[in-house]
Order: C-alpha cells, then structure tokens, then sequence
C-alpha cells in the first residue's frame, strides 16, 4: 500500500484527477480488479502488506505496459530530467568506487541541460504533453527546475571537493552530439547565458526509488526508438511509409522484450527521424514514400545514432 499511496500523492501533487475522489483503497481495489489477471499477489503477513508482481508473460506486459503509458505525460518533465542524469551516470560511473553510491554526486547546470536538450530532441511533443511552441532550451530549464522541486536535485555549491561532471570555462550549450552527427543546430540557443551553478544528485524522502520510477517510464519510448534505428538497414529504400510502419512492428514483435511494440511507439519513433533528417519523406499519388538520409547508408553513423539514444536508458 505504501508504494500506491506515494504513487497516488504525487499524481495528486500534480493537479491529474484520479477518479475515486483521490481514495486510496478505492483506486487500489479498482486497480487490482482491473489488472488482476496478470498479476499475481502475496500476502505479507509478518509486516501486515501485499506484494504485488506482473505475470511474466506477453499479455501481461502488453496490457502494463498499456496502462503504464497514460502515467508518462503526467511525469513528463521528470522523466526527461531523470534520462538526462541517466545519461551523466553513464558517462561518471567508470570513474566512480566500486562501492560508491549514486547519490551525493554532483552535476554541473550546464551539463544537465546539454542532456535535456538532446533527449528533447528525440522525443515528439506529443508524446510528452509538451507545448510544441516552447523553445528547447526554456523546456530544459523547466525540467531541472522541477527536478529541483520534486527532489531529485539539491544545490551544491561548485566550489565544493565532489564527484560528478567538472564545470569548464566554456559552456556546454551548443555542444550537442546531433552536432556530430550532423544535424542542424537550434539557433534560439545562440548566446544563451548560463549561470554556473551546480546539483547534487538526492532521492525525495517522501518517495524512495523515484529515479528508476521515471527511467522505467521512458524505457519503451527510448528502446523503442533504438530498435527502430536497428531496422533502418532492412528495408529497400525508397519504401511507401504504410509498409514501413508495418514491417517495423513486425520488427519489434521479433524480439522477446519486456517492452511490447505498439502503433503508437512506432509512429513516434517515424516522427522523431523524420524531423531529425533521417528519413525524408517524397509526396507521391499512392502516399509518402520515405528515403533513408545518405548519411545513414553508413553501419557507422547509425551506430553513432543508436548509442546516443540508449544512452538513456542503459546503464
């Protein structure tokens, strides 16, 4: 019950409407009623609770993964803030102790939202519940500020003896790896003034485990997206874009994953390499057709773009 109601304060903290007049055991009855046939529960008597686990099969993490989707834009802002620091773990761990802990490390403001800025760019708007008219870079420094909010981040002082990414003269700003890649740059960053300040990495006390909450929220999109890149190299280019979308699920289907695919991950992740250049589209009478980018007829430079993106979601 305990991991319901923090679950439930949070939405609640949000301004989202959860039905039930917000009651507790009225949305918990409600909610193992309605997922009741892929889970499988085990009283705990020594400490009076329930423990609840999905059924290890393909329905079950179909119909969870379902339901676990409408809880993405109500976290949205947080779990892009939460893959940005994903992606800074994965590039301190190799010089963190073996027995060092995650928390207490600290980041500079400049390179959480060089992280923010890329992972924005992978993900549609609307998948997110984002203003498609807000600039980038004000999005970014939403979302460390409500990291900040919620917890996750502490202030630090970058004076301070520290783990974590070092503060450099030059900022990180307009150093996005899409750069290397080759795509265009956004020019309402030019001249942005950032200020040096830097985060401590934290867990709210009021609900432990909330980062690997909000990097399992994102996992679908980001995993989906890498395969997606994995597929670029199958089909015969130019392909009509209905049987693009098609073969790519059927794509998707082929790996035992506990993500299963769906319509709607596959038509963001077109999207996504449509407004980064990866795929251009040509208008024909039968429908658009796709080309794949010259520059992605290299194994390399698909390499390149698939690791950016799980970068995310893959410590």
């Amino acid at each position: 019950m305990k991991s319901f109601s923090m679950l439930l304060e949070e939405i609640l903290r949000r301004r989202h409407d959860v039905g039930f007049s917000g009651q507790l055991l009225a949305l918990v009855q409600h909610s193992l009623g309605l997922l009741g046939p892929h889970l499988t529960s085990y009283r705990l008597g020594s400490i009076g609770d329930v423990l609840v686990i999905p059924k290890d099969s393909a329905e079950a993490r179909r119909e969870l993964g379902c339901h676990s989707a409408a809880i993405l834009p109500v976290f949205a802002s947080e779990a892009v803030g939460a893959g940005a620091i994903h992606a800074l773990l994965v590039e301190v761990l190799p010089f963190l102790p073996p027995t060092g802990s995650l928390l207490g490390i600290v980041f500079s403001h400049e390179e959480l939202c060089r992280k923010t800025l890329e992972l924005l760019r992978l993900l549609p708007p609307s998948l997110l519940g984002f203003q498609p008219c807000q600039p980038l870079d004000f999005q970014s420094e939403d979302i460390v500020d409500k990291l900040l909010l919620c917890g996750l981040l502490e202030s630090e002082e970058p004076e301070g003896q520290r783990w974590g990414c070092d503060l450099e003269d030059e900022p990180h700003w307009k150093r996005r790896i899409w750069d290397s890649l080759g795509f265009d740059s956004d020019s309402g960053s030019e001249g942005a003034v950032v200020r040096k300040r830097c985060f401590k990495l934290s867990e709210p006390e009021a609900f432990p485990g909330f980062l690997p909450f909000l990097w399992r929220l994102l996992r679908p999109v980001l995993r989906t997206l890498g395969r997606a890149v994995a597929f670029l190299e199958r089909p015969c280019w130019p392909q009509h874009e209905t049987a693009y979308v098609e073969a790519l699920l059927q794509f998707l289907a082929e790996e035992d994953s506990f993500d299963p695919p769906t319509m709607s991950l596959a038509l963001s992740s077109l999207q996504t390499f449509k407004e980064m250049g990866v795929l251009e589209e040509e208008r024909t009478p039968t429908g658009p057709l796709l080309h794949l980018a010259q520059p992605f007829h290299s194994s390399t430079r698909r390499k390149e773009l698939e690791a950016s993106i799980l970068q995310f979601s893959q410590l």
